[in-house]
């Protein structure tokens, strides 16, 4: 069999307090999960050189001086954006050194896609009389539409209640006003907006851009006269969501 390293490759932070409340508790769970050594992967070299992380050249050649001979990648990435398929294309030039398996991201199919939002909504306790935009930053490419399949599990099972953005894609703020005006038409017994940022981990520019006091998603539906409450944590501080990484890491270990 040989010696096993865990990598959690995410794209990390400088700010230790955010680390500690995020990617420190993710690399907890999968150690005391799996019984194997983790080690945090930083996809933003700034943000790893001012932390005790790695980047994933420098994992990868401490791995093979370690004599380490199994390499299991969890990718904390919600979507299959540029960075998943970086980290992919990284690997490859080891993989005739390394037997090395790499789990999917959160939103990598429908099957996924519906379960993580089953955990949403434990992690939100969603009260069917209150409204939940879940915001992530977005792109037009694939992963952007992972969002789309997302809002399609939500509606499928009944939240009606719910929906999904993004700030620099569509749907966006114009329709997500549209529909927060049209579900609460001729209703009086009304509640702030919850906003839940669909972001791992907070304390970075894209958070700003969701949930800041000027030019953010929040911002903007205070301007169009909402009551909002937003959330200022990450997902990766929820317990619920951490389940997720657990299982991802299990399933590559049984291939």
């Amino acid at each position: 069999m040989g010696k096993t390293i865990v990598f959690e490759v995410c794209l990390g932070t400088a700010d230790p307090a955010i680390k500690a409340v995020s990617y420190d508790l993710i690399k907890k769970d999968l150690e005391e999960a799996s019984g194997l050594p983790v080690w945090e992967i930083f996809t933003d070299k700034a943000a790893a050189d001012a932390t005790e992380a790695m980047t994933l050249e420098e994992a990868l050649q401490k791995a093979e001086q370690e004599g380490y001979e199994n390499i299991r990648i969890v990718p904390i990435f919600l979507t299959k954006g540029d960075l998943f398929y970086e980290t992919k294309h990284t690997v490859e030039s080891y993989q005739d050194r390394f037997d090395i398996k790499i789990s999917d991201a959160v939103l990598a199919d429908r099957d996924s896609t519906a379960f993580a939002a089953g955990i949403l909504t434990q992690c939100l306790h969603m009260d069917p009389d209150r409204e939940y935009v879940l915001a992530a930053y977005g792109n037009p490419d694939f992963s952007g539409m992972a969002y789309e399949i997302l809002q399609t599990a939500f509606d499928r099972n009944g939240y009606d209640n719910v929906f999904v953005a993004q700030k620099v894609s569509n749907p966006g703020v114009p329709e997500c006003v549209e529909f927060l005006r049209r579900r609460r038409e001729g209703r009086t017994d009304l509640k702030p907006v919850i906003l839940m940022p669909l972001i791992v981990s907070g304390g970075n520019a894209q958070m700003d851009k969701l949930i800041g006091e000027t030019d953010s998603f929040a911002s903007a539906l205070r301007d169009a006269g909402f009551e909002v409450e937003a959330q200022n944590k990450g997902l990766g501080e929820y317990k619920q969501f951490r389940r997720i990484y657990t299982i991802r890491l299990s399933s590559i270990n049984r291939d």
